[in-house]
């Protein structure tokens, strides 16, 4: 059987009906008067030799193609500019190299852009190893690794390192709000909350306070961000390190979509008395109590 014609032709129903109602023991050929196969499709045009469209939507996705019974192997587009390519045992590519986002791949498989394995166990700091078989999985580096000021891990930005640097502590990327010190800001909470080296302890108290609502360190304790749900407001001394730091964290926030510090007063979580806690003004670098109903800006932390 033979269909050829210079112009568009529609034959969707015919070849329905062709199939559906007749045996056909020879090739049939499109745009060919010499087909090679039971259906033979040819084109000059490198492009629209073939076209299937489905049901849905304007742009008609959700064509499928079939192979072999019921559907334990098929291409379907499931979805506008969608493809799922799905076979129930085994799926395999033979031949050349393969390229995921290049034409031209230079190895056996070439990806270009970042890969994400999230089988095997995958964890922060872990490295990829393998079995005597090849097989893939994740474990812990036998090498602990290390960081310097203005590094982007673990949440945020590293502003303070341990002496063997295998620890330390990171600003968030942005600020979070601005925001009064506490809403209880006629009642001292006391010892609790008036270190000037350990900001976690401070939240915890200011959090805790009776009749405590929203404050600086609720906002910064609520935060979750890069998998990490332990953030708080910095102590003085963390905020005076951060400041020590500006320039470095500064340069990685905006090159990791974040932002500057802004010209601006930030708060401590180093409480002075029944009325103010420490503040620190990011452009002189001055530490201050400040009254604390009044509005400055918050920067969360988080300790690894």
């Amino acid at each position: 059987m033979r269909i050829q014609t210079k112009n568009t032709i529609t034959i969707s129903c015919f070849l329905v009906l062709i199939f559906a109602q007749t045996s056909i023991s020879q090739n049939v050929g499109v745009g060919t008067i010499y087909p090679t196969h039971s259906l033979h499709i040819s084109n000059n045009s490198s492009e629209k030799t073939l076209r299937l469209t489905g049901p849905d939507g304007i742009y008609e996705h959700g064509a499928r193609i079939n192979f072999g019974d019921d559907n334990y192997v098929y291409l379907a587009e499931d979805g506008d500019d969608s493809l799922t390519i799905f076979a129930n045992g085994r799926m395999a590519l033979l031949g050349g190299n393969v390229g995921i986002g290049t034409v031209s791949p230079s190895t056996k498989l070439e990806i270009e852009g970042q890969v994400k394995i999230t089988g095997g166990g995958p964890g922060d700091g872990k490295v990829l190893t393998s079995d005597a078989n090849g097989l893939a999985s994740w474990a812990e580096s036998s090498t602990q690794a290390t960081y310097a000021i203005g590094d982007f891990v673990q949440g945020g930005i590293v502003f303070w390192v341990s002496a063997n640097a295998e620890h330390g502590k990171v600003v968030y990327i942005y600020d979070v709000v601005d925001a009064e010190w506490s809403n209880m800001n006629l009642q001292e909470i006391g010892n609790m909350a008036n270190s000037l080296l350990n900001g976690a302890g401070n939240t915890v108290a200011v959090t805790q306070q009776s009749g405590h609502i929203q404050s600086a360190a609720s906002h910064c304790a609520d935060l979750a961000y890069g998998g990490y749900d332990d953030w708080y407001l910095p102590s003085k001394s963390e905020l005076n390190a951060i400041y020590t730091h500006r320039v470095s964290i500064n340069t990685t926030a905006m090159a990791n979509g974040g932002e500057v510090f802004m010209d601006a007063s930030y708060w401590a979580s180093t409480e002075t008395n029944a009325v103010s806690a420490v503040a620190k003004n990011l452009v002189t670098g001055g530490n201050f109590n400040d009254s604390k109903d009044l509005k400055r800006r918050i920067r969360a932390i988080r300790a690894f």
